[in-house]
């Protein structure tokens, strides 16, 4: 063999050596990439899920303000009635306050 005919033998085996190299980057790059997918997706499951129970909880927490708002204003209402008045009048003048 030449030396020019050895010279391209060595270079076509370093470029198949570069190819191997480069291929099986771009298989771990495919196989990450296949992962990332995975997990974006499992992640965007998991924020729907996540925003359906704050929507579930924040509807909870505003009927407990609204029952809590007209229990208040019973109990306003009680407290300013006129037999409330007097029935604390009269605990007052037995020596016992509400």
């Amino acid at each position: 063999m030449t030396k020019t005919a050895e010279r391209e033998a060595e270079y076509e085996e370093a470029c198949q050596e570069r190819l191997a190299r480069v291929e099986v980057l771009l298989e771990a790059a495919r196989f990450d990439c296949q992962v990332e997918r995975l997990s974006r997706s499992q992640l965007e499951k998991e924020v729907r899920r996540l925003e359906c129970h704050v929507a579930a909880v924040e509807s909870d927490r505003d009927a407990m303000r609204t029952r809590l708002e007209h229990e208040l204003a019973f109990v306003r209402a009680v407290r300013a009635s006129l037999p409330w008045r007097l029935a604390q009048l009269v605990r007052g003048v037995l020596g016992r306050r509400w």
